[in-house]
């Protein structure tokens, strides 16, 4: 378990990650495929909300909204995205903004 501080518009955020041993192992390989990792963002971010843009958002502001997305995704009881999974959607984003 980890736990990450940081503030967002002058509030203090906490946010705690429970990372398994399967999720660590996952996010430590660069199997990185740019139409995979284009195909699952399609997939689960349709769940919740219409498909933005990559170049909506700056490379800083992805690596906020993916795993904010990820623990509204935990808040609604859906299946989140594991670490590899998270890593390669925030990828993809950077590389197409």
């Amino acid at each position: 378990m980890g736990i990450i501080i940081r503030r967002f518009k002058g509030e203090l955020l906490i946010l705690i990650v429970f990372l398994s041993p399967f999720f660590f192992f996952a996010g430590c390989s660069d199997n990185y495929n740019a139409l995979k990792a284009k195909a699952l963002m399609e997939e689960r971010c349709v769940q919740c909300h219409k498909l933005f843009t990559p170049d909506v958002k700056t490379d800083e502001q992805w690596e906020q909204i993916v795993p904010r997305m990820n623990q509204r995704m935990v808040e609604k009881n859906m299946p989140i995205l594991n670490m590899k999974e998270t890593n390669d959607i925030i990828r993809f984003l950077q590389e197409n903004n």
